[in-house]
């Protein structure tokens, strides 16, 4: 055989199996990655936690969820129960209103520590509204005795509506657990209302 035609048949069988190996090395083409599927909220599951954690444990959990779900009414309130109705609170809007379900009778005292008669007729004036958050509320809770705390926005209308000097509305430790118990009842009525699973 002529030494051309041998070197022309080398030279292509040489280029089949470069061809050959670049094909095998070549990365395939893969189909575009999905989007992960979304989270699903197991509501049945968080249910049964909230009903066995106390509440600064649970809410936490219910909060995530709801941020989670786009569940803008339940992410505001487990916020507002969870770090209180406070100002620096950033879910306190001007229009937030603390829940009766936080009210506890008590006493106000004077800047020396005396007992402030009122009108009977005025009993609303010896309720408050308590607005510290689920945590702050079980520490006070587990203490035995009077609770006395400052209500300077609550203490300076009564000065200016009754001309009465008040300073500090003092309670009882276990009106507290009532506050508690109503809020849990709430976070309760709210898991209910929601349907086993939500994606």
């Amino acid at each position: 055989m002529d030494g051309w035609v041998i070197a022309g048949v080398i030279i292509t069988g040489i280029g089949v199996i470069v061809a050959i190996l670049q094909f095998f090395r070549t990365p395939k083409a893969t189909p575009a990655t999905r989007p992960p599927k979304p989270t699903t909220t197991d509501w049945s599951r968080i249910l049964r936690q909230a009903e066995n954690l106390p509440l600064s444990k649970s809410l936490p959990i219910v909060l995530e969820a709801a941020v989670q779900s786009h569940d803008e009414d339940l992410t505001s309130w487990a916020r507002l129960e969870l770090l209180g109705y406070l100002k620096e609170n950033p879910a306190m809007t001007e229009k937030t209103i603390v829940p009766t379900y936080r009210t506890v009778r008590g006493q106000w005292f004077d800047t020396y520590g005396r007992p402030v008669r009122t009108d009977p007729r005025l009993a609303f004036v010896n309720e408050a509204r308590l607005r510290e958050g689920v945590h702050e509320l079980e520490v006070l809770a587990s203490r035995p005795g009077m609770c006395g705390l400052p209500r300077p926005d609550e203490a300076t209308s009564i000065r200016e509506t009754f001309h009465t000097d008040v300073n500090e509305f003092r309670f009882d430790s276990r009106s507290i657990s009532q506050v508690l118990a109503s809020i849990k009842a709430q976070l309760m009525d709210y898991l209910a209302n929601r349907p086993l699973t939500q994606g």
